[in-house]
């Protein structure tokens, strides 16, 4: 975990709701490109320096929330990933996840061959959706942001090698969904975000629970990641 690098990729998936004349205009000295197939889009960014990151949009329901449409999917069922083993991952997740999987792979490898630093991010299904993504190219590490529960218990542990950072502000709901008694878990190290920028790892009982609903709903906004890994505090275990 880099708390300088989650701030920028918390922005940035924050920005990926955005159009591209708006992410341009945000970040002036960077390439942006903006992946556009089926209804997945993912903003693909190179600094100048030698970082470059994939940030998956969440769905767009109002500004900030990307609750509504997750909600609705969390009952599809799961299908099994790439790699066997057992492991299987929500169905719209996973068809999200494939249908932009072509474009990101080549984007990887040729940021990859240049030397760069690849990371992969996402807000709500965006950080569901660089979760999945994770496991299928060398990304340097991922990090997700209010992101629900992707597939089950042998998905999740594949995860483990792969340098997946899950952050949850205060009592953020979707990350409480789909439910683990429908056979899902979480994977990768989670992290607990607080109003005030303090960044915990751990508390991983907190996905359990998801109440009050209504400030479960508002701790989802993006603008709380965004705003609060902007305070100037430390990483703690």
């Amino acid at each position: 975990m880099d708390r300088d690098i989650a701030a920028a990729l918390a922005r940035l998936s924050a920005l990926a709701y955005e159009d591209i004349d708006t992410v341009r205009t945000a970040l002036p000295s960077t390439e942006v490109v903006l992946l556009d197939i089926d209804d997945t889009q993912a903003y693909l960014v190179t600094w100048p320096s030698d970082i470059a990151a994939v940030a998956f949009r969440g769905t767009q329901v109002t500004v900030n929330w990307s609750w509504a449409d997750i909600k609705t999917n969390i009952l599809q069922g799961r299908t099994p990933w790439p790699g066997g083993a057992g492991k299987e991952v929500h169905s719209g997740y996973h068809e999200a996840v494939m249908d932009a999987l072509p474009e990101i792979r080549k984007f990887v490898t040729a940021c990859r061959r240049r030397g760069l630093c690849v990371y992969l991010t996402g807000h709500s299904l965006g950080g569901a959706l660089a979760t999945l993504a994770s496991s299928l190219v060398e990304a340097s590490a991922t990090y997700s942001f209010g992101s629900p529960r992707v597939g089950n218990k042998a998905f999740a542990q594949a995860l483990s090698s792969k340098h997946v950072y899950r952050i949850v502000y205060g009592r953020d709901i979707a990350p409480s969904y789909p439910h683990p008694l429908l056979g899902y878990c979480h994977g990768g190290e989670r992290w607990q975000l607080g109003s005030d920028g303090t960044l915990v790892q751990g508390s991983e009982w907190r996905d359990w629970f998801h109440f009050p609903v209504a400030k479960g709903v508002l701790d989802h906004r993006v603008a709380n990641y965004a705003d609060s890994l902007a305070h100037p505090r430390h990483d703690r275990r």
